[in-house]
């Protein structure tokens, strides 16, 4: 079966699709005293970025910031206007769009709805939030995606790629399905003997691209925990690596050699603009977009 879709494009959030750090803004904005003590005591003891972030919510509700006050905070979220143009071009040309993310679900969807993005997102792979008005007082409730209770996600690359909350690589082969994608699985030694970390070899012995609606998959990030899912990526696929973030020291480093995918290097949402309508072009240039048009 030919592709129906000219890519699936999977964006990081934090610095990739917005130009800032949601979670950053959000204590700035409404707490910048505690929340630089509160990067400071991250950096010192470690631990899951996500519990920091809810210290700051119930304190963000303690000095009586409430919802509106949030959402004012976060629009001040930058977002480059060619990325938008970017995901409205994408979306329209039938592309599937995801993010997946360390942030919070509340912060992305805030963000998306205020640029008028968000009917344009299939789905947000992240930690959950809510804000509760049964709480006293009122609060914004922040929970790991993978809590403390729950096994280890198994990331061979999870130092230093992959924090202990989040392998974006399982998600995204979750998502996209292990046996109908060609994978990179031979990243590691454990992929070339075994293949996929989280899928028996059985499975993978059915792999086949003609599973998937998708021509290519397209990733857009900047930092370690990106690393991990575009090196799953196979040959026509492209690992959009922004300039001057820690994922591009990755990449240019000793860990190069385990990406088999595209590398293509991005400044802002103009280079990811140019990008998304190159490969709507190619893609309506081969013929698939028209006999797609034509099925549906």
């Amino acid at each position: 079966m030919a592709p129906t879709k000219p890519f699936l494009m999977i964006f990081d959030f934090d610095m990739s699709l917005i130009d800032d750090d949601c979670d950053l803004v959000f204590m700035k904005e409404l707490v910048p005293d505690f929340g630089e003590a509160i990067v400071k005591r991250y950096q010192n003891e470690g631990g899951v970025w996500t519990d920091y972030v809810d210290e700051v919510a119930q304190e963000v509700a303690r000095r009586g910031f409430g919802e509106q006050d949030i959402l004012g905070a976060l629009k001040k979220a930058r977002l480059h206007p060619s990325t938008a143009d970017a995901i409205r071009t994408a979306g329209e040309a039938g592309a599937d769009i995801v993010i997946c993310s360390d942030a919070n679900t509340y912060f992305i969807e805030a963000i998306l709805r205020h640029h008028d993005l968000f009917r344009y997102i299939k789905q947000i792979i992240t930690n959950s939030a809510y804000f509760s008005i049964s709480s006293t007082p009122p609060r914004l409730i922040i929970s790991r995606r993978t809590l403390a209770s729950d096994p280890p996600h198994g990331c061979d690359l999870q130092t230093p790629s992959c924090g202990l909350n989040l392998c974006k690589g399982k998600e995204i082969t979750r998502l996209v399905g292990p046996a109908s994608w060609q994978w990179n699985w031979s990243r590691t030694e454990r992929g070339k003997t075994q293949g996929s970390p989280w899928d028996s070899p059985s499975e993978l012995s059915q792999s086949s691209t003609s599973q998937s609606p998708y021509g290519k998959i397209i990733y857009v990030g900047d930092g370690r925990n990106d690393f991990c899912p575009i090196s799953l990526l196979s040959e026509r696929d492209i690992g959009m690596v922004r300039k001057g973030q820690k994922l591009e020291k990755m990449v240019d480093g000793d860990s190069k050699s385990k990406i088999a995918a595209r590398v293509q290097k991005w400044q802002d949402g103009n280079d990811l603009l140019a990008v998304v309508n190159r490969e709507i072009a190619e893609w309506k240039t081969a013929g698939v977009g028209s006999r797609a048009s034509a099925v549906i």
